[in-house]
């Protein structure tokens, strides 16, 4: 009988069940310090599920979402004005080909703005969160 991933994940959540974290590890959601409680529970301070286990962590704050997603908005920025310009041009000339082509750089300008948006407001939380996390450390 072979494991699945979730007979392997289940097994991994298992071990770490009873386990404390000994280390500073932060609430994803309020930033709370959750060291010395389980790997796996639930923030005590705003009730957030969360799972600490290594190569899961789950409702953990990630320091690595602190930086602007400035990829993200370039990306925008750049597709925007051509695909702009690809339509206003078909348009005028009544160019079936170019139409096409800025209605292509539209849609993918829109995925950027979808993705940009999702990473710029888990850029502000986390910034937000790390913020009340130094204030924390500080005190």
């Amino acid at each position: 009988m072979a494991l699945t991933g979730y007979d392997m994940e289940r097994l991994a959540d298992e071990q770490y069940k009873n386990r404390i974290i000994t280390v500073s590890v932060y609430c994803g959601n309020c930033g709370y310090n959750l060291r010395m409680l389980p790997y796996i529970h639930t923030c005590p301070e705003c009730g957030n599920q969360y799972n600490a286990r290594p190569l899961k962590m789950k409702g953990i704050f990630m320091p690595h979402e602190t930086y602007f997603p400035a990829s993200d908005v370039a990306a925008v920025l750049l597709c925007a004005p051509v695909a702009f310009v690809l339509i206003r041009g078909g348009i005028k000339t009544v160019d079936q080909g170019r139409l096409i082509l800025g209605g292509v750089f539209g849609v993918i300008m829109i995925v950027f703005m979808v993705q940009a948006y999702s990473r710029l407001v888990r850029f502000l939380k986390a910034r937000a969160l790390a913020r009340r996390i130094a204030l924390e450390e500080f005190e």
